[in-house]
């Protein structure tokens, strides 16, 4: 072991055995052991040379987006990533072999298959709003299942982000030719072309474009048709493969869904093709299987791309496998038909907790009778504040389309909703998935809607809820609101509105009293505003918020007479109770006690005389666990 990988190992324990496969400018590549399994796993982490702050956070936002889709069947999955000692992550390994190796063992109708595959990992991560942008016969590999041959895209960009960012534009012949010009923006389409290029290369046995100055071949777009090269092929592989080659990203399929219909009509998977790229050797006779020798390690770059940088980078494919990760699981189809009935009585409840190992974990695709809702509606923040300070916010996911979407719990770095902000249609099931990761979580309802239960780290947890009617719902983790675990629900609707904190018409009192500022003036998770809950019936506030586990939050709510406030115990930082004396300074005339220190459980008091109620935590009153209700 070099002396990068030693030190990566020696600064993150929950990896062992690391050892060195490659070490770019920018990016390294190792293999390692990942706790708590020993799972043997691909790290790419950054280059510890590497000191440019713009190199690093783009790495950090390309893991994160390869990291949100990742539990999709066709997306190679990342286990584990983190932002030190140096951003890394931990991806699969792939007992497959990738496209450009098996591509001429391959028949056409095999090969139409794994790339729809592809489309269908572009198209789901999308819905994330995740992109590639680097899609070549390298970054897609080829798993043989028991259901037959699975396409599994990796990568996902990451080498590539981080070589923009730091002012390099890689080429290679799979690149659009607007990434030319604009290399860190692009559309689905851009993707759409990717898809194009990778089908032409392993249905013809070339690539599309070829040359020594690749720039000036890509703008050219002077792409000879398949079937000149291949005449084997069918004709309609021209018409899907020179619309996805367009030049102009309005000519081509207008998204990955549209390429992937195309695409399996024209090489039906049922054909009599005569199989695999003549250029490449002829008519194959078996599929390529997963198998038990050292897999093809990561080819650094492209022999036809070309970069600024002399020292090349490896790209994020090696062996990964996901052969295996639907056996035993119901499909998605037979997933969502499941799911769809929790409307049909409480005796379907049971459904919703149990544990993702036995239900499956391909919960974003639409159906197939479903349209591919168009990933470029909707993403535009919103002009309200609850979600200004959401962790992992980015943006609208446009989930239109879909019956079934996922997100988890415990995304990012552990304290975030990811996608935070949704926009679906009425009667669209949401299906929060815990990761295990950041503590405690749970799912809560700013209006009461809905509430996932007690807050929990089991990774094989899940609550779903189904949204009828239109409108916006606010929640968030009852233990980490404070510290930016919010989310959004869009139901319905073409625009994006206004969206706000509160339970009523108002967000956050910016004027609190002198009184109330004082007091808290060193409360935990108190900013100086007040959440307006004027008008609710009931108001739920944490007890035990916060990284530390030792604030209430909200921990200023204003109220009407009669309103309940009821106190939940996150089970964070320790026990807990809820005290209120009367005393002049007060300003209230009714006291309130929880009683002796707990660290689980509820109380509630029902406010009847307006006041300002000043509250905290016997044991942690010193340490800021303080809050006040405000009635009038």
């Amino acid at each position: 072991m070099d002396d990068a990988a030693e030190r990566f190992a020696d600064d993150v324990p929950r990896i062992h055995d690391v050892r060195s496969i490659s070490e770019g400018a920018v990016v390294h590549y190792y293999h390692g052991s990942l706790d708590p399994d020993q799972q043997t796993v691909r790290i790419f982490t950054l280059s510890p040379t590497v000191s440019d702050e713009r190199v690093r956070e783009a790495f950090i936002h390309a893991a994160g987006q390869w990291h949100n889709p990742s539990t999709h069947a066709n997306i190679v999955t990342i286990h584990d990533r983190d932002r030190r000692p140096r951003p890394w992550i931990a991806a699969d390994m792939v007992g497959g072999k990738r496209l450009d190796v098996v591509q001429s063992e391959l028949s056409d109708p095999e090969i139409g298959s794994v790339i729809a595959d592809a489309a269908e990992a572009i198209r789901n991560a999308s819905l994330y709003n995740t992109s590639h942008f680097d899609l070549t016969p390298e970054s897609i590999w080829v798993c043989d299942t028991d259901d037959g041959l699975s396409g599994l895209v990796d990568g996902w960009g990451l080498t590539r982000a981080c070589q923009v960012a730091a002012g390099d534009t890689p080429v290679t012949a799979y690149t659009p030719p607007e990434l030319l010009d604009s290399p860190d923006s692009g559309s689905e389409r851009t993707d759409v072309y990717g898809l194009g290029a990778v089908a032409y290369a392993a249905l013809t046995g070339t690539a599309p474009i070829s040359g020594r100055d690749l720039d000036t071949a890509i703008r050219d777009n002077d792409i000879t048709p398949p079937t000149a090269v291949s005449p084997a092929l069918p004709d309609a592989v021209d018409d899907v493969l020179l619309t996805a080659l367009a030049a102009d990203p309005g000519e081509r399929q207008s998204s990955a869904y549209e390429f992937k219909t195309a695409i399996e009509q024209a090489l039906p998977a049922d054909s009599d093709s005569p199989g695999g790229a003549s250029a490449a050797g002829g008519t194959a006779t078996q599929s390529p299987a997963a198998t038990d020798s050292e897999p093809d390690e990561p080819n650094p770059q492209p022999s036809n791309a070309h970069s600024q940088d002399t020292q090349t980078d490896p790209q994020p494919t090696g062996p990964a496998d996901k052969s295996d990760t639907t056996a035993g699981s119901p499909s998605r189809r037979a997933v969502l038909g499941l799911v769809g009935l929790g409307g049909a009585g409480a005796g379907l409840g049971w459904l919703f907790w149990q544990p993702l190992s036995e239900l499956g974990r391909d919960f974003l695709s639409a159906s197939e009778s479903s349209p591919r809702p168009d990933s470029s509606d909707g993403r535009d923040p919103p002009s309200g504040e609850y979600l200004s300070d959401a962790n992992a916010y980015d943006g609208f996911v446009d989930a239109r389309g879909n019956s079934t979407v996922p997100v988890r719990v415990g995304g990012g770095d552990g304290l975030a909703f990811d996608p935070p902000a949704v926009h679906i249609d009425p009667e669209t099931t949401i299906r929060w998935e815990w990761t295990g990761r950041g503590g405690s979580h749970n799912v809560v309802a700013i209006d009461g809607t809905f509430k996932s239960g007690a807050p929990t780290a089991n990774r094989d947890q899940a609550f779903t809820y189904t949204f009828s009617e239109p409108g916006s719902t606010s929640y968030y983790c009852l233990p980490h609101r404070v510290s930016g675990m919010k989310g959004l629900v869009l139901v319905g609707g073409e625009e994006l509105t206004e969206y706000t904190d509160s339970y009523t018409s108002g967000d956050r009192d910016s004027t609190p009293s002198s009184t109330l500022d004082d007091y808290l003036a060193d409360a935990n998770a108190y900013d100086g505003t007040v959440v307006n809950a004027l008008g609710a019936d009931t108001v739920l506030v944490g007890v035990g918020a916060g990284n530390s586990g030792l604030a209430f939050d909200p921990a200023a709510v204003r109220i009407s007479p009669g309103t309940t406030v009821v106190w939940e115990w996150t089970g964070e930082g320790g026990a807990h109770n809820v005290i209120h004396d009367v005393d002049a300074s007060s300003q209230s005339v009714e006291a309130f006690d929880s009683g002796s220190t707990q660290s689980s459980g509820t109380f509630e008091y029902t406010f009847s005389t307006s006041g300002t109620y000043l509250y905290y935590c016997t044991p942690h009153k010193a340490v800021g666990m303080k809050g006040a209700v405000i009635v009038e």
